[in-house]
């Protein structure tokens, strides 16, 4: 056989052993992954649809693995519950951590594989759509039935919400986009976690009529937690529907029946006597029921209540009300007035997430008492002794013993010495326990009702280890106090010229990455496993939101505040009134320090002083209790720069930082918070209870 027979026979061989391969990678085991919505909400949890598609008549028990990517670079790794696939399609959802990517030219690479105790099925990459970090991006779910799905209106509904759209101009979609994006009912989930990947949800009429009555108590919780809905209603409510109908009104539980005005709505804010809607604000969220005939639920103006829903600071809402436009909104998304940020901060675009300074501070916060790093002091001292045993030692010690061949014996003897001392000296300042310490927001609403506990947590291992944490009915995210500012740089420089950049020198694709978020099992946010590889005495820091807390909720009375408050407005300047409550809640809470924002001030009730509201501006904080008074009044009212020059609050993202946490508009004299710190064990508390006049 000559050789050009070899090599046909050869290439045959090939191609039958890459056909066969292909066939076996594909198997009879498919996947169909994409998003729930058509744009992807910036800093919010990763809501997936995953189809799976099983071609085989025998059951298969396994588990599916989902491996995020950007470029080279892993950013999580989930692990999902045990399913069994018979033949056919199996849909799911899952949800993964907030992610977004270091560059505008990539796409988040999902890998998946489906694991058997006997196989691994490699079920190949899916490409994603992720916003970049410091783009904003903004999501608007019209809800649809399926058999109503493209049917004229709900498109125009959904852009008559749009938050670009509402200063009359054009915004560079490089800086700020919301998307509507339309959704059906099964798209919801039963549980008001499942909903914090939308910024507003619009819920047409049929939509709203083929929701179960689970759908409409978790758009509630989320509408409680800082959601914004629009829900577009008949003359006619089912006893359900008129349950959450109030909900949404924020009428208290214990109202018997439906609180109607003369056009069969809710009352809602004072003075709002539109035609065909009305605007409130139940909880720490904002809600607009619509009532008009159907054909005319597109054709309204609705730019107040769109104003009303993406918590436009009350200036500008307050232009809307009058003449049905903001001249200040219109500038400002313009990016004709920009703000002076913080100097340590890059910053391209007036809409970029702005990090708090203080964060930083959360490292020292969370860290026990008994727990404190090697001063500086004795770490030069230890330094300096070494070389004197090393050097004027070693020469004049060994010389005068005439001893000094073994030099070479005292250098590594020397050095396992202080290596040995230096070890135990850090154990003695740092300690040889693990430590789980948090700092906690507890969000309540009337009767002291949890809506929304988010708990940032700090993990500190003396050793090195995998330390395993099982949560149900909670969003994860990382919080990393570690952000390098020159990857800062990098970003913003990035975003500059978004895709029709030339110089890519600033892709951080290949590059290390800073800080992975953990591996999890199981299936966020109802039952999973985040697991953790700790370094010895490397702290790391984690959120955890949820709609409950296992804490103990103070058995006092708030909900006299608002009617008081309502019928003397200049009750919050009288030192007996202040007295008064500080005293009654120090009964219950010792030691704890209580705060009221109001409009442009602070009122601290112990020292009866009023401290200004915060500004863009850097302070220094030392004591460590005043590094958390400052961290907590920054992360309750946002000084007003970037997207909150614009905006007093977002709606809930779970993300790892505090923006979704800012619930006070400076510019509302309508307005009041009352916060109460308190320290239990090394954890710290803040319960936090808004007030609004009229609600």
């Amino acid at each position: 056989m000559n050789t050009s027979g070899i090599f046909r026979i050869l290439r045959y061989v090939f191609v039958i052993l890459l056909i066969a391969s292909q066939a076996n990678a594909a198997g009879p085991l498919r996947l169909k992954l994409s998003t729930v919505t058509s744009n992807v909400r910036s800093d919010a949890p990763l809501s997936l649809n995953v189809h799976l598609d099983w071609a085989s008549p025998e059951l298969v028990e396994g588990r599916l693995e989902l491996a995020c990517y950007d470029g080279e670079k892993l950013l999580h790794r989930n692990v999902g519950s045990d399913v069994a696939l018979f033949a056919g399609d199996r849909h799911s959802r899952t949800i993964l951590p907030p992610m977004s990517l270091s560059s505008d030219l990539s796409t988040l690479t999902v890998r998946a594989r489906f694991l058997t105790d006997t196989k691994e099925y490699d079920l190949g990459s899916s490409e994603l759509r992720v916003p970049v970090y410091w783009r904003r991006s903004f999501v608007i779910g019209v809800l649809v039935p399926k058999e109503n799905s493209g049917v004229a209106g709900s498109a125009e509904l959904g852009q008559s919400l749009r938050l670009d759209q509402l200063g009359g101009n054009e915004i560079p979609g490089n800086q700020l986009v919301s998307i509507p994006s339309e959704i059906t009912p099964d798209d919801l989930r039963a549980s008001g976690l499942g909903l914090f990947s939308f910024d507003v949800l619009a819920l047409t009429r049929p939509g709203f009529n083929v929701l179960t009555e689970d759908q409409l108590d978790a758009i509630g919780d989320w509408v409680e937690t800082g959601g914004s809905l629009l829900v577009s209603v008949g003359s006619e409510y089912s006893p359900a529907q008129a349950k959450f109908l109030n909900r949404i009104a924020g009428v208290p539980e214990d109202d018997p029946g439906m609180l109607t005005d003369v056009d069969g709505l809710p009352p809602g804010e004072p003075g709002d006597r539109r035609d065909h809607f009305r605007m409130y604000r139940p909880g720490l969220g904002r809600s607009v029921i619509l009532q008009a005939e159907e054909k005319a639920d597109t054709t309204l103006d609705l730019r107040e209540a769109a104003a009303h829903l993406w918590k436009i600071r009350s200036k500008m809402q307050a232009e809307f009300s009058h003449s049905g436009t903001s001249g200040q909104l219109s500038k400002r998304l313009l990016g004709a007035e920009f703000d002076q940020f913080d100097d340590s901060q890059l910053m391209y675009s007036p809409f970029q997430q702005v990090r708090l300074a203080e964060m930083d501070s959360l490292s020292s916060i969370l860290l026990p008492d008994n727990v404190q790093s090697i001063p500086l002091s004795v770490v030069i001292v230890i330094l300096a002794l070494f070389l004197i045993a090393i050097v004027p030692i070693d020469y004049y010690v060994l010389g005068y013993f005439n001893c000094r061949r073994f030099t070479w014996l005292l250098l590594p003897v020397m050095s396992f010495v202080f290596t040995g001392f230096t070890a135990l000296l850090g154990s003695a300042y740092l300690g040889s326990t693990d430590y789980r310490t948090s700092l906690e927001f507890v969000d309540l609403t009337n009767g002291n009702r949890v809506i929304r506990n988010s708990c940032f947590e700090m993990l500190f291992t003396a050793t090195q280890k995998e330390v395993a944490t099982e949560l149900k009915q909670t969003l994860y995210a990382p919080v990393n106090l570690r952000r390098s500012p020159k990857m800062d740089e990098r970003n913003s420089a990035r975003g500059l010229r978004t895709s029709d950049v030339d110089d890519v020198s600033f892709d951080t694709t290949n590059q290390p990455q800073e800080s992975e978020s953990p591996p999890s099992d199981g299936n966020m946010p109802a039952s999973f496993t985040v697991r953790q590889k700790m370094g010895k005495w490397s702290p790391q820091w984690s959120r955890q939101t949820a709609l409950q807390t296992e804490r103990a909720i103070p058995q006092f009375d708030l909900d006299y505040i608002t009617t008081t408050w309502q019928q003397s407005p200049e009750l919050l300047a009288n030192v007996e009134w202040q007295r008064s409550l500080h005293k009654k809640i120090q009964t219950v809470l010792p030691d704890s320090t209580v705060l009221i924002f109001t409009q442009n001030q602070i009122h601290d009730l112990a020292p009866g002083e009023k401290l200004p509201l915060p500004n863009g501006q850097i302070d220094s904080p030392k004591s460590k209790d005043q590094q958390l008074m400052e961290l907590v009044r920054k992360a309750c009212v946002r000084p007003a720069v970037g997207l909150f020059s614009i905006v007093c609050q977002i709606s809930p993202n779970a993300a790892g930082d505090f923006e979704d946490l800012s619930i006070v508009d400076s510019d509302d004299a309508n307005q009041l918070l009352l916060v109460i710190v308190t320290r239990q064990g090394n954890d710290y508390v803040v319960f936090r209870r808004l007030f609004h006049k009229g609600s």
